[in-house]
């Protein structure tokens, strides 16, 4: 059964305004592609393909022809029908909607698979359908531009699934170089931490130490002034035992002695206090300087100079304590207290007779 001159201006009509709103999607692709920004994981080319294919497919002579003269009790079934040019249409509209608006272009790639969708259908109703009304050349014709459309589609979607794998595999080299980055900070930082703890420590035992060898400072200083003291105004105040008769040189020099050897202890005395609490200080430093140490090399832009100054920073830090550098040793010390002791014990008789 013919179609009327009625419907076949219709279909005419129909056909033609979907052919001009892809011609236009088309024209508009250079500038609304030409905005796409890298961030966005579109490809202009798989747009401009898709659409490209869908241009081509109803450019046909055989495509138009179809759809014209398809008897209308079996156009629902024809390949080219008009739930077929519908979707076309409206998905046309809505793919230049959003790459003109620039928004929810996550939507782009989903919308193409409209367009490989309806094809998909419209060759499965090819494949059923006996299309009488068209000779075998004519239907070689419309198989062969199907199949060209859907070719293009698959193609696009092969590159789109390659370079969505790509994509994921570029993000989870960037998050395992993120984490790796994270961890080595995070053990660094726990490094600085153990460090800083250590330092903290020794702060604290050697400021104790300070406090320690002060006090046996000013015991000793106050113990040597009374002996002093004594000896000096002990005969003044009626003390015969302690006069020293002229030209007693032995128990004079006796009593200098005593009195040197505690003067001589409140020194090393002195001393370790002064060691212990510059090293206390020293370490109270850096125990703050490595919490912050990372922080303040953050701001530095040049590497040369972040390097230089860690290399200055970890020569403080792990080389030799500030208060042993050409200074005497506890065990110095200790010597010359024994020796001290020593020529006392010589000197002092054990009873004075």
């Amino acid at each position: 059964m013919s179609v009327s001159d009625q419907e076949a201006h219709l279909r005419s009509a129909k056909f033609e305004n979907v052919q001009a709103t892809v011609l236009a999607l088309r024209s508009s692709l250079n500038d609304s592609l030409g905005t796409l920004e890298p961030e966005d994981n579109i490809n202009p080319s798989h747009v401009t393909k898709t659409v490209q294919a869908v241009v081509f497919f109803l450019s046909h002579d055989i495509v138009r022809e179809a759809y014209l003269t398809a008897p209308q009790a079996s156009l629902g079934r024809h390949p080219v029908n008009d739930s077929f040019l519908n979707t076309l249409h409206v998905t046309s509209d809505e793919l230049q909607r959003y790459l003109e608006s620039q928004e929810q272009l996550n939507h782009v790639y989903v919308v193409l698979g409209y367009f490989h969708d309806a094809f998909d259908q419209a060759q499965e109703r090819n494949s059923r359908t006996q299309h009488r009304f068209l000779g075998p050349q004519q239907q070689a014709e419309l198989d062969n531009a199907l199949h060209e459309a859907i070719a293009q589609f698959e193609e696009v979607q092969k590159e789109t699934s390659t370079e969505a794998a790509i994509r994921r595999l570029e993000q989870a080299a960037t998050q395992a170089e993120a984490s790796a980055t994270a961890a080595s900070k995070a053990a660094g930082k726990t490094a600085d931490d153990t460090v800083s703890s250590h330092f903290q420590s020794m702060a604290a035992n050697e400021a104790e130490a300070a406090d320690k060898f002060r006090l046996w400072t000013m015991a000793a200083m106050g113990l040597g002034g009374i002996i002093a003291t004594i000896y000096l105004l002990g005969p003044v105040v009626g003390l015969s035992g302690l006069e020293i008769g002229t030209g007693d040189y032995v128990h004079l020099l006796q009593r200098v002695l005593v009195v040197g050897a505690i003067f001589a202890f409140a020194a090393y005395t002195g001393r370790q206090a002064h060691n212990h609490r510059t090293q206390a200080n020293w370490a109270d430093s850096l125990a703050v300087q490595l919490q912050s140490f990372d922080a303040y090399c953050d701001a530095i832009a040049d590497q040369a100079s972040k390097d230089q100054l860690r290399t200055t920073f970890a020569a403080r830090a792990f080389g030799e304590h500030p208060a042993l550098r050409g200074g005497s040793s506890p065990e110095s010390g200790d010597a010359l207290i024994q020796k001290a002791a020593d020529l006392v014990s010589k000197i002092i008789p054990g009873d004075k007779s």
